[in-house]
């Protein structure tokens, strides 16, 4: 919508729920939204804190909340909280902002006169150009110096494969708990099962958990006549010349195996104890 303002889709979006569309901070959801419109709204958040304004006259950008001159808003870079009354030349409100920023602002030029209009562009890409990669970088916060720690520690720490791929299910909210059920549409309670009290999401189940008191973690063996299933994407694993590979449907592999699992079939094995 803000890359083509003039294309008919854009048009008939602004034309039902914002016929006084300036950007994305005017998005509402309105009364009955389509499944459309209702996901541009869920991700106004993403889209204002990656969008961006390339300044012309200056009449569409928000100078305090909105990216122009600076990684960040300005309102996110000042040293003390701004009062209503700051406005107007940068030597006015100069004590709310560091000095460093003060000398971008004074290099800016608005050009009133000459009707350029300020133009959005995506500021997580040097091109400006929206992508998902970015949008979903920016969701995760992937792009802070912090986040690229957690991974490049994940790759460097010396363990099993399948530890190093569990940890990046984790750190990616990709494993199947409670709320992630409901969230999808495949459950109505995102409680945990064994306290009953908190919301079972990745936090829950893999830290609070085990940080309470009486928790106990178990191993156990279990042999692959028990869960063949198991075994037969173990051994599918090991004929794969990649580290990863994501499923979104059962294999054909194991089809007949999950068929014999939902009948109850045994598969008996004879153990010799020495």
């Amino acid at each position: 919508m803000m890359q083509e303002p003039e294309a008919l889709w854009t048009r008939i979006l602004k034309h039902k729920y914002c016929k006084r569309w300036n950007g994305v901070h005017h998005l509402e959801s309105g009364r009955k939204p389509s499944s459309t419109w209702k996901g541009i709204c869920e991700m106004r958040n993403i889209l204002q804190r990656g969008g961006a304004y390339s300044i012309g006259d200056g009449m569409r950008t928000l100078f305090w909340t909105q990216r122009w001159a600076t990684s960040k808003p300005l309102i996110e870079v000042t040293t003390t909280p701004i009062p209503t009354e700051a406005h107007g030349k940068v030597e006015e409100f100069a004590a709310y902002i560091p000095r460093e920023i003060q000398e971008q602002l004074t290099a800016y030029q608005v050009y009133p006169e000459a009707s350029i209009g300020d133009k959005p562009f995506w500021g997580e890409t040097d091109s400006g150009a929206f992508s998902m990669t970015s949008a979903i970088k920016l969701m995760r916060d992937d792009t802070s110096p912090e986040r690229q720690a957690i991974w490049t520690l994940l790759w460097r720490i010396e363990a099993p494969q399948q530890t190093k791929t569990f940890l990046w299910l984790v750190l990616h909210d990709a494993m199947i708990t409670n709320a992630a059920r409901v969230r999808r549409g495949f459950a109505s309670n995102a409680y945990c099962a064994i306290c009953q009290d908190e919301v079972e999401d990745i936090d829950h189940r893999y830290r609070d958990l085990i940080e309470s008191p009486g928790w106990e973690v178990l191993l156990g063996h279990c042999y692959r006549e028990a869960n063949q299933v198991a075994d037969r994407l173990a051994n599918m694993g090991v004929e794969l010349n990649y580290a990863i590979r994501l499923f979104t449907l059962p294999p054909v592999e194991v089809a007949p195996l999950m068929y014999a699992d939902t009948i109850g079939t045994k598969f008996p094995r004879v153990i010799i104890k020495q």
